[in-house]
């Protein structure tokens, strides 16, 4: 499995866990000139913009260890954007991020949801 093929079938997995949990799935890979969102979902009236990084094996590290500071300064910016070019300025927002780690036959070893993830 590529690593473009691990990443696609995360944001797939991800996706039915936050609507299973109460999720609304408003939009998956969501492009801009400052980068990607995987998933923009609502729940309770806020809007949810969702990081997932997928792991077949952890010789790369945990998946959340690929969430640098760095990397979390491109989201904000990307998700700036996204809340200005849709008007959704007095909406509430945050930023989570979904940590998973597969087994070798594709199924779910773990699957972490970290809420309201900042700077």
């Amino acid at each position: 499995m590529t690593n473009q093929s691990t990443g696609t079938y995360g944001e797939q997995l991800a996706s039915q866990y936050l609507s299973s949990h109460g999720y609304h799935i408003i939009e998956r890979n969501a492009n801009s000139r400052w980068g990607e969102i995987d998933i923009v979902a609502e729940k309770n009236r806020q809007v949810i913009f969702v990081e997932v990084k997928t792991r077949s094996n952890l010789r790369m590290g945990k998946p959340y260890e690929a969430v640098s500071y760095g990397k979390l300064k491109r989201l904000f910016r990307t998700i700036q954007h996204y809340i200005l070019i849709h008007n959704w300025e007095k909406r509430k927002f945050q930023l989570d991020v979904i940590g998973i780690v597969l087994n070798a036959d594709r199924s779910v070893k773990e699957l972490r949801h970290y809420e309201n993830v900042g700077l």
